[in-house]
């Protein structure tokens, strides 16, 4: 039916949002920790799949958990600032992949 194809090209768009909002997030947190250790070569590499860019935050930036909870502690000291949300990349990747199987 009309109806349930509708439904599926939905579900399907909503899957990709999700998807590429993901891999934007592991990016931008890629570039902020690294900065210009990134470079262009590796940068496409890893477009367009979350897995290699998941291990390049892991080679470039081993202490990511230990620098955001770092940052995360210093700016608790000011009430100004509002609080940081520390991602966990292991179940972003998760998330990816299970969104994933509505692509496909």
């Amino acid at each position: 039916s009309i109806k349930i194809l509708v439904f599926i090209c939905e579900l399907q768009d909503a899957a990709l949002d999700c998807r590429h909002g993901i891999e934007q997030l592991l990016f931008e947190e890629l570039v902020l920790s690294v900065g210009t250790e990134l470079d262009e070569n590796e940068y496409e590499k890893c477009r367009g799949n979350s897995t290699r860019l998941h291990k390049i935050i892991k080679r470039l930036n081993p202490d990511y958990g230990k620098l955001a909870k770092f940052t995360q502690a210093i700016m608790s000291t000011d009430v100004n600032i509002p609080p940081l949300k520390i991602w966990d990349h292991n179940k972003l990747m998760k998330y990816w992949g299970k969104v994933s199987s509505y692509i496909h």
